[in-house]
């Protein structure tokens, strides 16, 4: 028994001495710095989260913008019982960045864009907060609010046009990190910039937007909150991982979302072509006229839609597994069964749900 209990005291003083040497030459590499950059540790929350590329980190990340006690409120956001609309849940974290507003409107800098001459926006971010407002006149305006001194932008043209870049990815000598946990991302854009591309990628955040336009509009949200005036453009894709999309009005040629286990919500939308929607265990909330084909996955998530006409617009072959399914006064649930309905028709509504709920209503 003591050569087992002098075995395990031997181990773990041989653990902790690497441990020890470990942590003294991370910090001698950059790890002080960072802890310095970082500030009062005990006002950054340690949490163990997924990243935008579906890796698993364990630290201390700092909310964007905010205090431990702003940052609590953020989180609680799902948790505010009255949040209804895209509105209600702008109110309430715009309480926490009122103050920001008036002092960060002095800083900002202009960029050499206008209208004319953006034809494409690209924002890339984990763990930072992203406000993109309306320009009082025709210039392009920029911010960063944080810890970095480093510019968020970058700005290429091509083909005459140029092309405007948002990003915190950078290769730090210790491997590939997102820096910025601390920082807000401003952007003033002018009234009538009519984009070729718009890509957002966001991770870990806080977005809120004026209505962006774009001939191809592409959206992915890692784990964030990303709330919008909407989005227009011929077409337009949007992928939801664990986070929530609130839009008041997409507008799309073809539109394609994807719903993990995250959360959409729309409005009012209007899609004049095809529009595909596939939810996994998350949610989709969407309300207005679809007049194209229409394509439905539902795993084990649920499915809301209020459309515009009547259910005699469409033709219907929906397909039920151990789900619930209603398409206007077609209701089933329950085992495998199937069927199709009102063919001929120049609409096409192919739904098909396995575990979860889907229910499509009319207004007539």
């Amino acid at each position: 028994m003591k050569k087992f209990t002098k075995g395990c005291l031997t181990t773990a003083l041989v653990l902790f001495i690497i441990g020890l040497i470990l942590s003294v030459v991370c910090g001698l590499l950059g790890g002080f710095r960072e802890l310095e950059e970082m500030g009062d540790i005990e006002d950054i929350p340690f949490v163990w989260r997924m990243d935008s590329d579906g890796d698993w980190r364990i630290g201390f990340f700092r909310s964007p913008g905010y205090d431990r006690e702003e940052l609590e409120d953020l989180e609680e956001l799902e948790e505010i019982e009255d949040i209804e609309s895209v509105e209600d849940a702008r109110k309430a974290v715009n309480q926490t960045m009122e103050k920001q507003y008036k002092e960060l409107e002095g800083k900002k800098e202009q960029l050499p864009l206008t209208a004319e001459m953006l034809g494409s926006l690209e924002i890339d971010v984990d763990e930072c907060n992203v406000v993109i407002w309306k320009s009082e006149d025709e210039h392009v305006w920029y911010l960063a609010d944080g810890n970095t001194n480093r510019p968020y932008y970058s700005i290429e043209n091509e083909g005459g046009r140029s092309e405007l870049s948002i990003e915190n990815e950078v290769e730090h000598h210790l491997g590939h990190w997102r820096n910025g946990p601390n920082d807000t991302v401003y952007l003033w854009l002018p009234e009538g910039c009519a984009l070729e591309e718009c890509e957002i990628s966001m991770g870990a955040g806080y977005m809120d937007s004026i209505f962006l336009k774009a001939r191809k509009m592409k959206a992915e949200l890692g784990a964030g909150l990303v709330t919008a005036d909407g989005f227009e453009g011929e077409e337009i894709s949007i992928l939801v991982g664990a986070g929530e999309l609130l839009a008041d009005r997409i507008k799309a040629g073809t539109a394609d979302f994807e719903i993990g286990a995250g959360h959409l919500s729309v409005e009012e939308l209007t899609v004049s072509g095809k529009m595909d929607l596939d939810v996994s265990m998350g949610a989709a909330e969407v309300a207005g006229t679809i007049a194209g084909d229409l394509d439905v996955e539902c795993g084990m998530g649920e499915i809301v839609m209020s459309l515009t006409g009547s259910e005699d617009d469409h033709s219907y072959y929906v397909e039920c597994g151990m789900g619930n399914v209603v398409v206007g006064d077609y209701s089933h649930g329950g085992v495998a069964s199937h069927k199709s309905w009102n063919a001929g028709k120049s609409s096409y509504f192919d739904i098909n749900c396995n575990m979860g709920n889907v229910t499509v209503t009319f207004e007539d």
